[in-house]
């Protein structure tokens, strides 16, 4: 996280006054009615109330993945170190699957189930290593493997009100969900690049819807 944040007025926000977001009827934001729809794009859902060119945003529910599919019988491989791609879902934190080189477009990682199962959500942990999480993160599914479909992320980790916008809130770990789906095979590639860091997974979890 950086040191201080700054809004298109050039107004600075100081991270300490982050104000996470959690559920419950005594929390509530106003926001532009322009903007009225920006905490679903961190998976936290709210009832809205206009009120004169804006819009109160109250009972927050931030969402949550809790229904961790069983990994017995996962298997995995990677573009990069797959002999190390087992790291990744091995229930060690310590452990990782690492691309041994900067992260740049293509870079992927796949899961096979071994069996159908209906998923809607994901986790990656890179708690020991934030900088390594992914940069432009795309998922796709499939049945057989032959099919792929893109899948459209929404962010369901922890969220906070800076003042002027909602930040996610990484701490190292990444949490999305997507429209459930029926698939045997999860794969997930990077469609961008970070040039002082890797890619890396210690854990990685799939849910059901």
């Amino acid at each position: 996280m950086t040191s201080s944040l700054s809004d298109p007025h050039g107004r600075r926000h100081d991270p300490a006054r982050l104000r996470p977001l959690r559920s419950g009827p005594r929390i509530a934001i106003v926001v532009p009615e322009a903007e009225g729809g920006e905490l679903q794009g961190v998976g936290v859902r709210s009832a809205a109330t206009p009120a004169g060119g804006f819009i109160v945003l109250h009972d927050l529910v931030p969402g949550r993945l809790d229904r961790p599919l069983d990994r017995t019988g996962w298997r995995v491989s990677a573009t990069h170190r797959p002999e190390e791609a087992h790291l990744a879902i091995d229930g060690r934190p310590e452990t990782r699957w690492g691309t041994g080189e900067a992260q740049r477009p293509g870079m992927a990682f796949t899961v096979d189930l071994g069996r159908l199962e209906e998923v809607g959500g994901l986790t990656l942990d890179a708690r020991p290593l934030p900088g390594d999480l992914p940069r432009g993160l795309r998922l796709e599914t499939s049945e057989d493997g032959e099919r792929w479909e893109a899948v459209q992320l929404e962010w369901r980790g922890e969220a906070a009100w800076d003042g002027w916008t909602v930040r996610r809130l990484s701490g190292g770990g990444a949490s999305y969900g997507f429209p459930p789906r029926r698939a045997r095979l999860v794969r997930l590639s990077l469609s961008g690049a970070a040039e002082a860091h890797w890619w890396s997974i210690h854990e990685l979890r799939l849910y059901a819807p």
